[in-house]
């Protein structure tokens, strides 16, 4: 007898079953977060317009996936977009993307578009429970300057070194660039500066660092 063809919710559970296999098999994860601020300011304006009647240019929002498809080798991006002020105007980027894998279990090394150890936040600052302050201190945390202390294109060396009764020693060395658009908020502050009247792109050969 011939075989009667499946509905569409037959399918689409069909679908979803093997959607949430998939998942738990490479442990595929999907996270977010949307922000909505006002931003008012008094004899001055701080990151754009923000003298009354205040702003509501002041919102970011992101959503990202990670998994792990193979053991020992966990893969992960970030889309993210803001406005703050005068930066960012919603446009979608790439915040990073990576790939890591664990060489032995004090040992990994990660290549993409890695975050950097910048000052204590850095590597956490989309993650408001790290802090209470809504603004991280603008002399190492520059909102401006995101586009630059976030992450380089290259690659990173981590590990753990075991110093017995004292406890665990973490350390990381990372090195690459980045090309910075005309339209970033970096490019922005160049121009805002006076320094040049018009940024076509900027270009970071090299950036290393380590903590």
């Amino acid at each position: 007898m011939p075989t009667r063809p499946r509905s569409a919710p037959t399918l689409l559970l069909l679908a979803a079953a093997g959607a949430a296999a998939a998942a738990d098999d490479f442990g595929l994860q999907f996270h977010g977060f949307v922000s909505q601020g006002y931003l008012l300011s008094e004899h001055d304006n701080y990151l754009g317009q923000t003298e009354g009647p205040g702003t509501l240019n002041f919102n970011e929002f992101a959503i990202n996936a990670t998994a792990s498809p193979i053991d020992r080798l966990r893969i992960g991006l970030q889309i993210f977009a803001r406005s703050v002020g005068q930066y960012g105007n919603d446009d979608l980027e790439i915040d990073w993307a990576y790939a890591d894998y664990r060489l032995t279990n004090n040992l990994g090394v990660t290549v993409g578009r890695i975050k950097i150890p910048h000052g204590l936040y850095n590597e956490t600052r989309d993650l408001d429970m790290t802090r209470t302050e809504v603004f991280l201190p603008m002399s190492v945390y520059s909102t401006r300057l995101r586009d630059v202390y976030l992450a380089v294109n290259g690659g990173e060396v981590y590990g753990t070194l075991s110093a017995k009764t004292l406890g665990n020693f973490d350390g990381v060395f990372y090195i690459g660039g980045q090309t910075i658009k005309n339209d970033s908020a970096v490019a922005k502050d160049v121009e805002n500066g006076g320094a040049v009247t018009t940024v076509d792109s900027i270009n970071l050969q090299r950036m290393m660092g380590g903590s």
